[in-house]
Order: structure tokens, then sequence, then C-alpha cells
């Protein structure tokens, strides 16, 4: 609150709004108060950033057989492990107040070469649990994989790690077959498992393309 001196007419002091009204060896001076900064406490972003660093730690663990060759090759620098952490920090985390969760459309377990796949779809056999894939490809990036002898490789990962098992096949159909059916385990209660997809060479050095996020089902 500002307060006027000597009356109606005399010098002002004080604060009106974002308006500081100050008196300084006699000079009646104005000036707009500085904005109220907020900060998050630096606690919490450290916090957050343990609480991310862990989960994702957990998930690319858990795809570490795939990870060894899907993040052998591709962008920055030091072991497959690392990249495919710092990776997966960067894309396929996300945070709300004080919780991280997966976003699974970015979860990856390769990225090295560009995926190849131009239409995907997959069905369920529940009778017999098996987990069918059938793809099209993009013609003219097949072709610049065709010296690879690039087979396909898959993985499904549960929503709860702490509870079920991450499932996969290694090395299966040859990529050009654009089919792939496997069998997966059920539990007696329904969980939700993420189907992800890449194809990567037999031969050493063993090259892969980015994985792809296929969809989700119930079993």
């Amino acid at each position: 609150m500002a307060r006027a001196k000597n009356g109606i007419n005399g010098n002002i002091s004080g604060k009106v709004g974002n308006i500081v009204f100050y008196e300084r060896n006699g000079i009646s001076y104005v000036r707009t108060a500085p904005a109220r900064r907020i900060e998050r406490n630096s606690s919490e972003i450290v916090q957050m950033t343990r609480i991310k660093f862990k989960l994702v730690q957990r998930y690319v663990i858990r795809m570490l057989q795939f990870v060894k060759f899907g993040f052998q090759f591709g962008a920055g620098n030091g072991t497959a492990y690392n990249r495919a952490m710092s990776y997966n920090l960067r894309n396929a985390v996300k945070s709300h107040k004080e919780e991280a969760f997966i976003d699974w459309n970015n979860l990856a377990f390769s990225r090295d070469m560009p995926d190849p796949i131009r239409e995907i779809s997959f069905s369920l056999n529940r009778a017999s649990k098996q987990l069918t894939l059938r793809w099209q490809l993009d013609d003219e990036m097949a072709l610049r994989l065709k010296g690879h002898q690039m087979h396909t490789y898959i993985l499904i990962i549960p929503s709860d790690l702490d509870s079920w098992n991450v499932q996969g096949l290694s090395a299966g159909n040859p990529m050009q077959e654009m089919e792939e059916t496997l069998n997966i385990l059920s539990y007696d209660t329904t969980i939700v498992h993420h189907i992800y997809i890449a194809f990567a060479s037999i031969e050493i050095p063993i090259r892969s393309t980015n994985s792809r996020y296929v969809g989700a089902i119930e079993m």
C-alpha cells in the first residue's frame, strides 16, 4: 500500500500493484517491482531424474540380450547399454508430478538402420496361445538391406515387470517372408503385453533395423 506524505499533494511512498514509489535525497522516484521467480526445488529435479533413470534401467536390463546388438551401432558413444539408456531416457520415459512412466510407442531395443516396414498387423490365437505378425516392406529400403540376411526379432514386454516376464524371439523367419508366428506364455491374471519388432543380420558384425512398436494385447 502506498501512502502520501504532507497530505494529498505531498510525496507518495510505498507500493501500488507492481509500481513502487520511493524517495531518496528528497527526490521522488517510481519503478516497477521485480517479478517473483518461481523456482522448482532442485532436490525435486534430482529426485525425478533418479526415478526416471531407475525405471528405464529396469527395462533396458530386461531387453539386454537384444540391446547388445540393437544399440551396437548408431548415434551416441559408449557401450550398447549406455546408448540404449541414453536413447530411452530421452525418448521413452515421461513424468507427471512425482511419477514416471514408460512411453510405450517410443521404447526401443534397437536403433541402427532405418525401419523397412511399411505396414504391420498382428493377430492372437488365444486357444493355441500363438501370436502372428504380418508386415509389408518398403521396396527401396528392403533392397538396401538385402545383402545383410535380415531375420526377425520380436520382444513382448509386460506392463508390470515386477510380476511378469519379458518374452521374445531371436533370429526367426527371414525379413522377406513378411510373417512370423511365436508361442507366448499366458497367466491366470489378464495382463497387458507390448509388442516390438526389428530385423537383424545373422552375420558378424550384427546390423539391425530400428525397432518398431507394434501394439498391445491383453492375455
